[in-house]
């Protein structure tokens, strides 16, 4: 054999080898190592749930460990703010969307040489992108500020007792059957004190979700509280086939009217404790409630016949809306030299043992469309799932100051104090005020 044959079958072979080493990489399914680190992780969810996994990563990941803390939620923010202060702050913490994007300077972007912004929208959930993807000008690309863990989505709890007590059949799949059930379910005593509610409607100071009731009723009319440059929606009228119209005025009527003595649809007060506890009694017919509260009202009440269900619509023509939590893992900024390690981890968060689990212990829904689409053992998994599909979040860039502002105009009108049309103008203008 000439030397130039030997040559052109050396070349061939070396061609081969180097192309069944990519197409061997290319279809490898192991993941790539995650780099050690000593990471400290604040968040809510309870400790338990979370170190199972803690210790699972300190297996897998030989010097990596996890120190995980478990936060009160009343005083969590302000004591991540006093320890970043202090510079003596977790490398990561968990929150709900709302402190996520308020304490976005605090963080870190993940960085695309691990997960790329392409990825996370096929990845997650359409309620997602908008929230932990940001536009970058100067690079050209989105920075992802959050690793969403899971959806956390509105749902309406329903006590099935009192239902077949009154001949219904099913909870309401729109708010006019929600008013007709609501009535039907009511009962007062001889001095008109109401002793049982249809629904927790109407006030602001004994209902701790009235801001985000107000704001599934605006979005299923097809407003927020602000669009996605930030500027103030609510309030605003707009002109739909040649007709006004003032979506804020109209959700503001048809909540504040479930505390209208002088109405038929009346059925809450402010003598009336808070929703759950109410319901746990077995005294409230149905409440709209975070999915996630599930496990906390059967701990509650074990022998309380109830049942949860979508939230109710516009009709039953229209495009399901629901609201939803979507706490994330976030890296601070901080956290330097471990930068890379800790995003490594918020990714490992994400993957189908873990998300399954937190399904499991929370009745959330998972982040992952890939997860989405399997059959996971749960009670409701149909309702997180297609809750999880249908959710939006609420457009609030300065949720603090919207929540008082809110309050203010619902008990304003509940309290005859301001007509509807007063209350509304009055908090288009506090919170145009605030953003300025």
């Amino acid at each position: 054999m000439n030397k130039e044959k030997i040559l052109i079958i050396g070349g061939a072979l070396i061609v081969l080898i180097l192309v069944g080493l990519v197409l061997a990489s290319f279809f490898s399914t192991e993941k790539p190592s995650l780099q050690a680190a000593e990471l400290t992780v604040w968040g809510t969810i309870p400790k338990d749930i979370f170190n199972k996994h803690a210790v699972i990563y300190r297996r897998q990941v030989r010097g990596g460990n996890i120190t995980y803390e478990q936060k009160d939620p009343e005083t969590y923010e302000e004591e991540l703010i006093n320890a970043l202060a202090a510079r003596k702050g977790p490398d990561m913490w968990i929150m709900n969307q709302d402190l996520i994007r308020l304490h976005e300077d605090k963080t870190a972007p993940l960085p695309p040489i691990l997960f790329t912004a392409r990825e996370f929208q096929e990845q997650f959930v359409d309620i997602t992108h908008d929230l932990y993807l940001k536009a970058d000008p100067e690079k050209r690309i989105d920075r992802i500020i959050a690793i969403p863990l899971w959806v956390d989505p509105m749902v309406l709890y329903w006590n099935k007792e009192l239902f077949n007590t009154h001949a219904i059949a099913g909870p309401p799949l729109t708010w006019d059957e929600t008013l007709e059930f609501s009535k039907k379910i009511t009962k007062q005593d001889v001095s008109r004190a109401i002793t049982v509610s249809g629904i927790a409607f109407g006030r602001a100071n004994n209902i701790p979700l009235f801001r985000d009731i107000i704001a599934l009723l605006l979005l299923q009319q097809g407003s927020d509280i602000a669009d996605e440059k930030d500027l103030v929606v609510f309030g605003g009228g707009d002109r739909t086939g040649g007709t006004e119209r003032n979506p804020a005025q109209s959700v503001l009527r048809f909540y504040t009217d479930f505390s209208n003595p002088g109405r038929d649809t009346y059925t809450w007060n402010p003598a009336l404790p808070k929703p759950e506890e109410h319901f746990v009694k077995g005294s409230l017919g149905m409440m709209l409630e975070y999915a996630s509260r599930y496990g906390n009202i059967k701990e509650k009440a074990p022998h309380l016949a109830f049942d949860v269900a979508k939230v109710p619509q516009l009709s039953t023509d229209s495009i399901p809306v629901t609201v939803a939590q979507v706490p994330a893992i976030v890296v601070s900024a901080q956290a330097k030299q471990k930068e890379i390690a800790a995003w490594q981890f918020a990714l490992w968060l994400t993957e189908e043992e873990r998300i399954t689990d937190y399904v499991e212990a929370l009745n959330v829904a998972p982040a992952r469309r890939d997860i989405l689409r399997k059959d996971i053992n749960h009670e409701f998994w149909p309702l997180l799932k297609s809750s999880a599909l249908q959710s939006k979040w609420i457009r609030d860039p300065i949720p603090k100051e919207t929540h008082t502002i809110i309050r203010e105009m619902i008990e304003s009108v509940a309290s005859a104090q301001l007509t509807i049309s007063e209350a509304v103008s009055q908090a288009n203008l506090k919170i145009k005020k605030v953003l300025k």
